[in-house]
């Protein structure tokens, strides 16, 4: 179990220096970058900090849920049936297991994410 203040701390926490180029990503130059700050036995559970640069991606969640509370930034995601929602920092927002879509980076961001692989 991770200590809540622990936990709080780790969501101001400095993520690895060097962003990798972010798979998939439509957009030239575009990184993320990412810690994992509590992860479940087996990974059913996952716990962390995510980094985006601007820029536009597809994505997909076949095997899990995830929720995400936005710490910095926006993001306008649009699901395969065209429905289109803008995200700013405060905002939680879930992507139910079976989710696709894209991701439309506005400016830099960052989330604290929970994915789920429990059905």
């Amino acid at each position: 179990m991770i200590e809540l203040q622990a936990f709080l701390d780790s969501i101001g926490a400095k993520l690895p220096d060097a962003p990798t180029p972010k798979p998939g990503s439509l957009t030239a130059g575009q990184t993320e970058t990412a810690k994992v700050l509590w992860s479940s036995p087996g990974d059913q559970f996952q716990v962390g900090i995510w980094e985006c640069s601007v820029g536009k991606f597809p994505s997909a969640r076949p095997d899990m849920s995830e929720v995400c509370h936005v710490l910095a930034g926006r993001v306008e995601i649009e699901d395969e049936g065209g429905g289109r929602q803008t995200l700013k920092a405060g905002d939680t927002f879930v992507l139910a297991r079976g989710w696709r879509g894209h991701w439309n980076v506005l400016e830099p961001f960052r989330k604290l994410y929970i994915f789920s692989r429990q059905a």
